[in-house]
């Protein structure tokens, strides 16, 4: 685990987080452009932190604050989601804007995705990632392979 990634960071970065926006979640449910999301969670942490990663020992002083690739995953794997459930637990659902965040955000690097690239399958946006992601755990994971057009594309060349 890296340092800036160290339990006691988080907590730090997500407890700067709460006190500058007392009322976060009405406002996280809010937004619907990348930006926003950007300055509505991009916080500095008390300066203790800054030389700290744990409680006991000072380090180095640095300024840990959240990089732009951590707040999209925050964005992907947290926040649509909740949006998408606080919405449908109050009667309807805007695909569209949700659909709208996803396309606004990069695609996602990992280990997944890059198996995908070399298939030749391109992302352009984490909406692209996301949908590969949901294509291998319900047809690659399963072996149901004959059942996805992409599936049916690789085992059909030759």
């Amino acid at each position: 685990m890296r340092p800036n990634n160290f339990p006691t960071i988080r907590i730090a970065q997500l407890v700067s987080l709460y006190h500058l926006h007392q009322n976060l979640f009405p406002k996280l449910m809010q937004v619907s452009k990348i930006e926003d999301f950007y300055s509505l969670i991009s916080v500095s942490i008390s300066s203790f932190w800054q030389s700290h990663y744990t409680f006991d020992t000072i380090s180095k002083k640095s300024i840990k604050q959240l990089t732009k690739s951590f707040i999209d995953l925050l964005i992907i794997n947290t926040i649509i989601p909740l949006k998408f459930v606080y919405e449908k637990s109050r009667g309807g659902v805007d695909e569209v804007e949700i659909i709208s965040v996803l396309n606004q955000l990069k695609p996602e690097k990992n280990s997944i995705i890059s198996k995908f690239e070399t298939l030749k399958v391109v992302s352009k946006s984490a909406f692209d990632t996301q949908s590969l992601l949901e294509l291998k755990n319900n047809y690659c994971a399963p072996k149901r392979c004959l059942e996805c057009a992409i599936g049916n594309a690789v085992l059909s060349e030759k």
